[in-house]
């Protein structure tokens, strides 16, 4: 479909994260490197995600990790999104609309 980004730095991919729309919200898939986690990136992360939700419509923004370390967590909090628990082996958080959306 065309909905994802590469993250790119000095020529080298950092992440790569792709999108799909459903009824109800936007499901992601995200992928990167170890040591594209630091404090910058999560700055990015959070302006790029109100992008890709701007390109979904708005909709509520799905993305689950199977990472079961504290940061991760604090990076979603840090991001927007809420804890909705566990589904399917992983924590599945939710990014609401955007406000102004």
């Amino acid at each position: 479909e065309g909905r994802a980004h590469a993250l790119v730095q000095d020529d080298r991919t950092m992440a790569i994260i792709a999108w799909h729309e459903n009824a109800d919200a936007a499901d992601t898939l995200f992928a990167a490197q170890e040591d594209f986690f630091n404090a910058a990136t999560v700055r990015f992360c959070k302006r790029h995600i109100r992008h890709v939700q701007a390109l979904a419509g708005n909709l509520p923004i799905h993305s689950r990790s199977w990472l079961q370390r504290p940061d991760v967590a604090r990076w979603f909090r840090v991001i927007g999104y809420i804890d909705l628990g566990r589904e399917n082996g992983a924590t599945l958080f939710e990014l609401p609309p955007a406000a102004n959306g």
